[in-house]
C-alpha cells in the first residue's frame, strides 16, 4: 500500500515540500491505513531542521485523505467511513445522514440501538449527545 501511495505522490501536483510531507504520513500508516499517532506527537518527533509545522501536517493529512482510496489516512473508523461516505457523488441519496450517522453516532450504530439513532435524527435539536471520533 506505502509503495502504491508513494507512486501516486510522485505524479502528483503538489510541490516538493508538500509531497514531502505527505510522504511523512504515507510512512506513519499503519497497515490498515490508519494514521494512529497524533499528529502534535508527529511534529514534536520530526527534527527541526525540516521545519514542517503542525499545521504543514494537517495540510498534508488532508491531501493524503484526498489521494485514490478514501479513508486512507482516518484517524479512527468513524472518520474512515466518513471520508468514504464524502467520496460519494453529493447528490448520493442520503449520503448526509449517513456522515452525520458514523460521525456522530457510531457506536448506537454498532450497538443496533435504531430507536434512539431515529429518534436524534428525527429531531436534530433533541439531546443525543455527539461522540467524539
Amino acid at each position: 500500500m506505502r509503495e502504491y501511495l508513494h507512486s501516486q505522490l510522485s505524479t502528483s501536483s503538489l510541490d516538493g515540500k508538500d509531497r514531502k510531507v505527505v510522504g511523512l504520513l504515507v510512512d506513519a500508516l499503519d497497515e490498515n491505513g490508519y494514521l494512529a499517532q497524533d499528529l502534535n506527537e508527529l511534529a514534536e518527533l520530526l527534527p527541526a531542521e525540516l521545519d514542517i509545522t503542525l499545521d504543514d501536517l494537517e495540510t498534508a493529512l488532508v491531501q493524503l485523505q484526498h489521494l485514490d482510496q478514501p479513508g486512507l489516512g482516518a484517524r479512527n473508523l468513524g472518520e474512515c467511513l466518513a471520508l468514504q461516505l464524502k467520496a460519494l457523488p453529493e447528490d448520493t441519496p442520503q449520503r448526509d445522514l449517513a456522515i452525520r450517522l458514523v460521525i456522530d453516532h457510531l457506536d448506537m450504530l454498532a450497538a443496533h440501538d435504531f430507536v434512539r439513532i431515529k429518534n436524534c435524527c428525527a429531531a436534530p435539536t433533541m439531546s443525543c449527545a455527539p461522540h467524539s471520533i
